[in-house]
Order: C-alpha cells, then structure tokens, then sequence
C-alpha cells in the first residue's frame, strides 16, 4: 500500500494528486510527489484549471472528503 498513487478531493473543491506516504496517529494523509488542481472561475464560460506541484504534503482528515487510488500522469 505505500506509495500507492492517490487522489484527493478537499472540502473547497480543490483535488491533490499524490502518492501515499503514510497515516499518522489522527489518520492525516501524508503525500509525497503531490500536486493541486482547481477550477478556476465560476462562469460557465470559464473552463481553466490551475495545477501547481507542492512537493511532501500533510492532508488534514477533516479537508478531505474522497480518497481513490488513482493513475498520476
């Protein structure tokens, strides 16, 4: 199961691609190799997506509202 690819969906709709590192005690994801993805916009004319790469990322269990393995391309 470790570093196993996974996909992250956020309470604010922000999703984190990554791979996963471990669980700590209060079962927050860590993820190594992450990246962010987000809409940008709230037009329906407005279709762009903003990426950046972030590196080590400790997900708080509370942000996170889906957890899927996934394909990192």
């Amino acid at each position: 199961m470790h570093d196993m690819p996974l996909r992250v969906g956020l309470t604010d709709g922000r999703v984190i691609y990554g791979r996963f590192a471990c669980l700590d005690k209060q079962q927050n994801l860590l993820l190594s190799e992450a990246r962010e993805t987000r809409k940008l916009g709230g037009g329906a004319a407005d279709n762009g997506v903003s990426e950046r790469h972030l590196g080590t990322v400790l997900v708080p269990r509370r942000r996170v509202t889906s957890c899927h393995t996934a394909v990192v391309t």
